[in-house]
């Protein structure tokens, strides 16, 4: 500090060296509050969910049951799933709403494409860039499997997104874009489920090319996203006669209501109606557990017991049973819905 006060140095020059460094420590502390509301944040609330649910809920649930202690195996893991499900499905569906709140924030676009501008310092790009190629924009894309798109004033690259070193997966050139931009503006694609939807992270960038490849990727800031699509349509693909343009069916079919009906009444029967076997297979199968698992324990229990009506043991099963119906027959019903016309 003792430099800073020497009577050669005016009060102005005195005042700016001292702001330098304050708004440094400043813009990294709200940087490090950012980071902690994006990634802390959710997984305090799910930690907390959880334990209230293991800890308070099924503890209370076990004291309702009749009968001394210790119960029975089966019944203490039913129960323990029927409070531990439900406290895993609903914190996932607030952080993806909360998480498609942020990403459409501009002052978290630096704490959530973090990742994307750390690999641009480091030596990856320089292993496979071409002589003038430049730098343009850095996209983080996050998931299961991380990976990095790098947008140059040549090329577009695709990058694993190891801890380590990146891996080049797919590199395309700037003139074979023929689309860049929100994937709610291409023709009707098929998507998943609805109730699936609100579990897992929409794409909110999309790239069509001229070979045919539709690319909808979901970057970790929307903003970032939307300034790629403008950059990348800024000089866009013009397509000619050997252009492959990618072309949409929306020609649907009608609705079949009748598979519906039949997912809701028998998970698992529209599926194989609609020739999807694999997805009718799993859903027998959990309709065979749900009975195996909850409705002859509680027809067993009124059997020897006619006067004594297992509450909870039903509202188990009837709670799961109608879960079951509604998963299946809104997958029917998205199936019917999206399906194209051969």
């Amino acid at each position: 500090m003792e430099r800073f006060l020497q009577p050669a140095q005016g009060a102005g020059q005195v005042a700016g060296a001292a702001r330098v460094p304050a708004h440094k420590g400043a813009a990294r502390a709200r940087f490090a509050r950012q980071r902690l509301r994006i990634h802390a944040v959710p997984v305090a609330v799910r930690l907390a969910v959880v334990a209230i649910a293991v800890w308070l809920a099924f503890p209370l649930l076990l004291s309702t049951r009749p009968g001394a202690a210790p119960h029975p195996l089966a019944e203490s893991l039913r129960l323990l799933l029927l409070v531990t499900v439900p406290a895993l499905l609903l914190p996932a569906w607030w952080q993806q709403r909360r998480h498609s709140r942020l990403i459409a924030r501009p002052e978290y676009e630096v704490a959530l494409n973090q990742k994307a501008i750390a690999w641009l310092c480091g030596r990856d790009f320089e292993r496979v860039r071409l002589e003038g190629e430049i730098a343009r924009e850095t996209v983080y894309l996050p998931g299961w499997r991380p990976r990095w798109l790098l947008v140059t004033n040549r090329r577009l690259l695709l990058f694993t997104g190891g801890p380590r070193e990146r891996q080049l997966l797919s590199e395309w050139p700037r003139r074979s874009i023929v689309y860049a931009g929100c994937p709610a503006d291409l023709p009707p694609q098929l998507r998943p489920a609805p109730w699936l939807q609100a579990l897992m992270r929409t794409p909110n960038l999309a790239l069509a090319f001229t070979t045919g490849t539709v690319l909808q990727l979901h970057s970790a800031s929307g903003i970032t996203a939307l300034r790629v699509a403008q950059l990348l349509m800024s000089s866009p693909a013009l397509p000619d006669e050997t252009t492959v343009v990618p072309a949409f069916r929306d020609e649907r079919t009608a609705r079949r209501w009748h598979e519906v009906l039949a997912s809701c009444v028998l998970p698992g029967a529209g599926q194989c109606l609609q020739g999807r076997f694999t997805a009718g297979a799993v859903l027998f199968t959990l309709t065979l557990l749900l009975f195996v698992q909850a409705w002859a324990p509680l027809v067993l229990a009124l059997r020897l017991a006619p006067g004594e009506w297992p509450v909870l043991g039903l509202a188990w099963a009837l709670g799961a049973s109608l879960l079951l119906a509604l998963v299946a027959g809104s997958d029917a019903w998205h199936f019917s819905a999206t399906r194209l016309r051969r």
